[in-house]
């Protein structure tokens, strides 16, 4: 088995054991098999990119799960693969330059797989490792689910759309602090009035 077949395999496996309900049969709310644009989007075959694969993957497939071609289309097109730092690895972190509102016609009649769980934007929002960031982390996931519970996967799209993951100061650890730009009023024709 190829390297780049077996970093899919291992990549599909996380996925289907990180989203609850991923894959049981039971409907609830999985983001189903890995869609080849969001491998080929996110392929890097470098260890120290294995978490950036995972997050890449689970992220795309957010915006591609259950949705029309057309829309699925629109929502990855212009999609950056990768950002390298200074001497470092190219690790996939994609950039969705194309809004849920820009797509807003190519996805009209299409809702998404809002998954169960911790969604894979709030975790791309709000994961922190740094032990100072915990409590700014638990804050973060707080806002983040309560902002998406219930809504179509497409609405939360929306309702994310634009967050940032961090405000850091100098010298300090950069904590999650997500701030939604986008607002409910912003998103009723995605989210349904």
């Amino acid at each position: 088995m190829s390297q780049d077949c077996l970093r899919a395999c291992v990549v599909v496996a996380l996925l289907v054991l990180g989203s609850p309900g991923c894959g049981d049969g039971s409907g609830g709310g999985g983001l189903g098999a890995l869609d080849p644009r969001c491998d080929a989007l996110c392929a890097e075959s470098d260890p120290a990119c294995a978490s950036a694969v995972t997050e890449c993957q689970s992220v795309c497939q957010v915006r591609v799960a259950g949705l029309a071609s057309l829309c699925a289309t629109c929502l990855l097109e212009g999609a950056n693969g990768g950002t390298c730092g200074g001497g470092g690895p190219c690790c996939p972190a994609p950039e969705f330059p194309a809004s849920v509102r820009a797509c807003a016609d190519a996805c009209a009649g299409s809702a998404g797989v809002n998954p169960a769980g911790d969604h894979p934007l709030c975790e791309a929002l709000c994961a922190d490792d740094d032990a100072a960031c915990s409590a700014d982390s638990a804050a973060c996931f707080d806002e983040c689910r309560v902002r998406i519970q219930g809504v179509s996967g497409l609405c939360a799209l929306c309702l994310l759309e634009g967050a940032q993951n961090g405000a850091c100061n100098a010298g300090a650890p950069c904590c999650p602090s997500p701030d939604f730009p986008t607002t409910v009023a912003d998103c009723a024709d995605v989210c349904g009035g």
